[in-house]
């Protein structure tokens, strides 16, 4: 990847819309170019005076730098790294768009960690009209270089305004002043609205509704024990929908206020018992203290109904740290506190599922070098939870009082076609407190007189692409795959959603 100086140097081009102009020495006067064309000539197959002397021609302006460096490149193919990326600059000063775009292609190909690449790529992308994949280039460069995200925002937002998207503009200068409200970008950025700004402009809310159809390998999450499970009429499949809105009545360059909330549901094709009905709202506050350091408070409430009838609630406080690294991505730190309750009573004491957990978290995003907009996640978390459960008839304790620890790693990337590809998997362990009352009952589908401790292991991966329909509407295909693994064999199984989903949004 080039250096921050000249990523700067590219974004300085095109701000000022020149595609040949870049930060570097005084042009070379005629008489040096005549030296570098002497010396070029006198040692043809030299070709460290070859490439000199096209640079050369290539900072003093003159046109014909873009065949000399074709020549070279024709020539010595592969020997500069860089030559595919100077032979885009050139073409673009000379006004060949088209044989420039094909340079900056191949440029990235060799180097897809190139961010000026990128960067020239979006200009000439513009000048070529194609907007929408100027864009995109943008924000991919974005990605290779974070710190010059303000910077990207303020060339997408001057875009957006040219081709007649003010609301879009002025929500992408907005963003580029919230991200660094004293940098020259936010500067710019301020000079392009028609008015100060005390909070971002724009929609103060935003809509959504979703539907879609999915098939479920295991509905009922059974075991396959006959003794508890429900054998062959575990798998069904289910239309799916939801509908949400978020309000945003404060915003600022330092501080925002978000309101929201979301209802989904399914409806099984035969197992109707397990139709889901799920009401959530939250409230998340986000205060940026530094330019590197912002926090954020979320607060969770949660309702669901199954088969018609209520079936469990669930309070969450979530505390959030974040720390910007620059160049080598965002860490956060979060802690959870929970409270969740089940409206059936439990058959025993002991198998009371009410309580509270206590979580601590830490994950780490950045971008992957050499691979043009992918954003890599790598956290780990541990949670206790202490139920509310109580010595049941049989001598046996609570049975759901646990601590669990996971690691879980995610990768968001941009794929053919104008698509975006999420894959994650997690690992978890669960050491649950003591001897369980199920174990007892079922073990091998016979019981066992006295049982061990649950220990589980929780296996899971998913997969997700979504690709735009419209401006507004997404399809989106996804699987999800859960194994678990437990000495306690009733809590064991399997379970695959593959579901095919179209989200309208309004913004």
């Amino acid at each position: 990847m080039k250096s921050s100086a000249a990523i700067t140097a590219a974004l300085l081009l095109l701000l000022s819309s020149r595609a040949g102009a870049e930060i570097a020495p005084a042009a070379p006067s005629a008489a040096d170019l005549a030296h570098f064309d002497q010396a070029a000539a006198d040692h043809a197959d030299d070709p460290d005076l070859a490439w000199a002397a096209a640079m050369a021609h290539l900072r003093a302006g003159d046109p014909s730098a873009a065949d000399r460096l074709a020549a070279f490149q024709a020539r010595w193919p592969g020997l500069r790294p860089d030559g595919d990326f100077e032979l885009g600059m050139a073409l673009a000063a000379a006004g060949r768009d088209a044989e420039a775009l094909a340079a900056f292609d191949r440029a990235l190909a060799l180097d897809p960690g190139s961010a000026p690449a990128e960067l020239h790529r979006a200009l000439v992308l513009r000048r070529l009209g194609r907007s929408d994949e100027a864009d995109a280039a943008l924000q991919r460069a974005a990605a290779l270089a974070p710190e010059l995200t303000p910077e990207t925002l303020l060339l997408r937002g001057i875009s957006h305004l040219r081709s007649g998207d003010k609301e879009g503009a002025t929500r992408l200068l907005h963003t580029a002043i919230e991200l660094q409200p004293t940098g020259e970008a936010a500067t710019r950025a301020r000079a392009l609205l028609p008015e100060p700004i005390v909070a971002p402009a724009g929609r103060w809310f935003s809509l959504m509704a979703r539907s879609g159809i999915e098939y479920d390998s295991n509905v009922t999450l059974d075991s396959g024990l006959p003794i508890v499970g429900q054998g062959q009429d575990r798998a069904d499949g289910s239309s799916v929908f939801g509908a949400g809105v978020v309000l945003r009545p404060l915003r600022s360059e330092r501080f925002d206020l978000s309101l929201g909330y979301r209802f989904d549901g399914s409806l099984h094709l035969n197992l109707t018992d397990y139709d889901l009905l799920n009401h959530l709202a939250y409230l998340s506050m986000l205060w940026r203290t530094t330019s590197r350091i912002a926090l954020r408070f979320d607060g969770v409430y949660d309702r669901s109904m199954l088969g018609g009838s209520n079936y469990g609630e669930s309070y969450l406080a979530r505390p959030n740290f974040f720390y910007s690294w620059g160049e080598r991505g965002v860490t956060r730190v979060y802690a959870d506190i929970a409270h969740q309750s089940y409206f059936q009573a439990p058959a025993l004491s002991s198998l009371d599922r009410d309580g509270n957990e206590y979580g601590l978290g830490v994950e780490h995003s950045f971008a992957v070098p050499r691979w043009r907009a992918a954003l890599l996640t790598v956290g780990t978390r541990t949670s206790r939870f202490d139920s509310e459960a109580n010595r049941d008839v049989l001598g046996f304790e609570g049975a759901y009082d646990f601590m669990r620890y996971e690691g879980n790693l995610a990768l968001r990337a941009p794929m053919f076609w104008n698509m975006w590809g999420t894959a994650a998997v997690s690992l978890a362990n669960e050491h649950y407190d003591n001897r369980n009352v199920i174990d007892f009952l079922t073990d091998n589908g016979h019981g066992d007189p006295s049982p061990s401790p649950r220990r589980d292991w929780i296996a899971e991966a998913a997969i997700s692409v979504v690709r735009p329909v419209t401006r507004r509407i997404d399809a989106e295909f996804a699987w999800h795959y859960t194994h678990r693994d437990s000495n306690v064999d009733a809590y064991a199984y399997d379970r695959n959603v593959v579901g095919l989903y179209f989200t309208v949004h309004s913004d």
